[in-house]
């Protein structure tokens, strides 16, 4: 039993470590915390030299259908 559970959390780990900005959850989380999008921000745009994030949404469901 306790072989199985360090296998689950070697494995969790491992995908963490493969996650970028791109990875649905990755992107989640970073934009749900506004230090981290502000930083984040700031590095992509650096031109921005944004100062503050006013408010913040959970990232929405596209429904669209192209």
């Amino acid at each position: 039993m306790e072989n199985d559970r360090t296998a689950q959390l070697a494995a969790a780990w491992e995908k963490w470590q493969r996650m970028t900005i791109t990875s649905d959850p990755m992107f989640g989380m970073v934009m749900a915390n506004k230090d981290i999008c502000l930083e984040l921000i700031n590095r992509a745009l650096p031109k921005l030299k944004a100062t503050k994030i006013i408010h913040l949404s959970t990232q929405k469901a596209d429904n669209c259908r192209l």
